[in-house]
């Protein structure tokens, strides 16, 4: 597997697209909202967010085929207003793939990529009910400057503010 940061100037949109689109439609949980329904996965806002030179995104790829085994992007945390802060949009990456370290690779590239760029933390939200919560609290134990459960379309989340 290669790591690989998408970079919107020399790279299009429509290149990644069905790729992206087909690893988002995976693993969408009973109680989650469908793809094809949820307003933060339209093609407008994946574009627009793909296209933007602050957000930051990281694709695995397999070596062979080159096709997208996983991703995952950050862009600014306008909530945070500290202009130090980068939100965690998705992290998806192909269930056949769930359980070999691989999210640790990601992250780890996406988390340097952050710091390259002047960020100090990193927001997510994570479901509680698949467990996904409780592995990023074990994950990133004594940097986790805050977290807090709360409901969403997708179920019950849990709310993380990490220290890079």
């Amino acid at each position: 597997m290669e790591l690989h940061i998408f970079n919107p100037v020399r790279e299009k949109w429509s290149e990644v697209r069905e790729e992206v689109q087909e690893l988002l439609s995976l693993n969408v949980a009973p109680e989650g909202i469908p793809l094809e329904q949820n307003p933060e996965f339209t093609e407008e806002v994946l574009k627009r967010l793909f296209e933007d030179p602050k957000t930051i995104a990281v694709f695995l790829r397999d070596q062979r085929t080159l096709r997208i085994q996983g991703f995952t992007f950050a862009i600014p945390d306008e909530d945070d207003g500290s202009g130090k802060t980068a939100y965690i949009y998705s992290t998806k990456i192909r269930p056949q793939l769930h359980g070999q370290r691989l999210i640790v690779s990601l992250m780890a590239e996406l988390e340097a990529a952050l710091k390259k760029k002047g960020y100090d933390y990193l927001t997510r939200d994570a479901r509680i009910l698949n467990g996904y919560a409780d592995k990023i609290q074990k994950s990133y134990k004594g940097r986790i400057l805050e977290s807090k459960d709360h409901d969403s379309a997708y179920g019950p989340q849990r709310y993380f503010k990490i220290a890079l």
